[in-house]
């Protein structure tokens, strides 16, 4: 994960690259270690979508860049969970949520 340095997000051009209130915005998660997983199961739960039908689009996605989530995250990889499994977990206290 990306650095979560306020100093270097605030110079980050693509900043803020989601519409999640910036007090509560984690930057650790640029790069959305999800990417692939979202991708190649065509999952938008979290906000993704197809753009033009050529390129899997994120910015809708705001959940994973919630603080209390990238800590979740971080606790998981330490167990050792593997991305996907990762993913699942987060699936899932997202359904439990809406």
């Amino acid at each position: 994960m990306v650095s979560d340095n306020p100093n270097l997000r605030e110079k980050c051009k693509y900043f803020p690259c989601h519409t999640l209130d910036k007090e509560e915005f984690d930057c650790r998660t640029c790069y959305c270690p999800f990417y692939e997983v979202c991708f190649a199961r065509q999952n938008g739960i979290f906000g993704g979508y197809w753009l033009k039908n050529t390129v899997w689009a994120c910015e809708k996605c705001e959940y994973i860049h919630r603080h209390e989530v990238v800590e979740k995250i971080t606790q998981l990889e330490e167990q050792g969970l593997s991305t996907e499994e990762i993913y699942d977990v987060l699936v899932e206290e997202y359904k439990r949520l809406k």
